[in-house]
């Protein structure tokens, strides 16, 4: 609406200096339209530069996100890797499904988009959760209402997105945050593992959850078959991510 209503106006403007005969009434249309068309352009501007008619719409979504190791490994992992340097921002690796055959890298800057690649940050932190999320926050501009969507309509600004925000959140007793270098390590130290350490390395483990469940057992003797074995998978991951902490930190 408002591009018909620039051409009214100028032609209104043309018509008013050029057309109309009487001084006074060429005067006061010219004024008129002269005035009319530097309004309209002053909403374009202001439109285009600060949204005039315009609102900030922001929706949360959140998905489950599985381990980036190895899906037989009681222990989770999660890969990051920053960007840039102090940013708080990560490319984040883990897997989008449990059955998903290979984990992929998130969150990479579109180098051939970089207007859009900046309005996108992906951060992550460990909490006391039992499942591992990504919360994505998207902050789009939307029109304020059907007048200024009628308006405006010319410039499809609706769904522009002003910033994409990701959080990754993990249990911090079942996953392992790793820098992409500490999971080179973490490989090169498991693969260079003799078949006794890896036998030694085994039994400390299931000693760990044999110790884990005995006390479950005495606190909660009356806990069901499935309860049972829900605590022996946590209290498995558990010990597995103490393992892993313990084997970087020795290295």
């Amino acid at each position: 609406m408002i591009l018909v209503l620039l051409v009214v106006f100028t032609l209104m403007l043309f018509g008013s200096w050029l057309l109309i005969k009487g001084q006074l009434l060429r005067r006061i249309a010219g004024i008129i339209s002269s005035l009319l068309l530097v309004a309209t352009i002053v909403l374009v501007a202001l439109h285009l530069q600060n949204h005039l008619g315009m609102k900030e719409v922001t929706t949360t979504t959140e998905n489950e996100i599985y381990t980036a190791g190895d899906t037989a490994s009681p222990a989770n992992l999660l890969i990051v890797s920053e960007i840039g340097t102090a940013s708080d921002n990560y490319a984040i690796v883990y897997r989008d499904s449990a059955d998903a055959e290979a984990s992929e890298t998130h969150f990479v800057p579109d180098e051939s988009d970089i207007v859009n690649a900046v309005k996108l940050t992906a951060s992550y932190q460990t909490a006391d959760t039992t499942q591992a999320v990504a919360e994505t926050k998207t902050t789009k501009w939307d029109f304020s209402s059907n007048f200024y969507k009628a308006l405006f309509s010319f410039e499809n600004q609706a769904d522009e997105i002003i910033s994409e925000k990701v959080t990754v959140t993990v249990p911090e007793k079942t996953w392992v945050v790793l820098t992409s270098d500490q999971a080179q390590q973490l490989q090169d130290s498991q693969s260079s593992l003799t078949a006794e350490e890896q036998a030694a390395a085994q039994a400390n483990l299931q000693a760990a959850v044999q110790t884990a469940v005995s006390n479950y057992l005495m606190e909660n003797p009356t806990a069901s078959q499935e309860d049972i074995q829900n605590f022996t998978t946590e209290a498995t991951a558990e010990a597995a991510v103490q393992a892993i902490k313990a084997q970087l930190a020795n290295a």
